[in-house]
């Protein structure tokens, strides 16, 4: 399964589970936007418990959270971009040839 498909089953498991969110595009787009912040801020609070450990270690409990929050801010972008019929993977080939035009070739 490549990301694009990915999309398209979280936004067909959105619909299912949240039909009213996704009675038009506008609300879908307004409820995943809304939400992506939302998640977004989770991350930020979460990064910001870092500030509390002396050590430069991240400790598991704190980076598994973080990787949760991340994962939900993954799945509102993929849900956005399959609203917006994007092909994920087509368009983030041309990030990567923009960033190797500019940066150099890739790792």
């Amino acid at each position: 399964m490549n990301i694009t498909e990915l999309a398209r089953r979280c936004h067909a498991n959105g619909r299912r589970w949240f039909p009213s969110n996704h009675e038009s595009e506008r609300a879908a787009i307004t409820h995943c936007t809304l939400g992506l912040v939302g998640e977004a801020g989770e991350v930020a609070n979460k990064v910001k418990k870092l500030f509390g450990y002396s050590d430069q270690t991240v400790p598991p409990n704190l980076r598994a959270d973080i990787v949760e929050e991340l994962i939900d801010t993954l799945i509102y972008n993929m849900v956005l971009l399959d609203i917006l019929n994007a092909d994920i993977d087509a368009e983030v080939e041309k990030v990567v040839a923009k960033c190797v035009a500019r940066w150099g070739r890739e790792a």
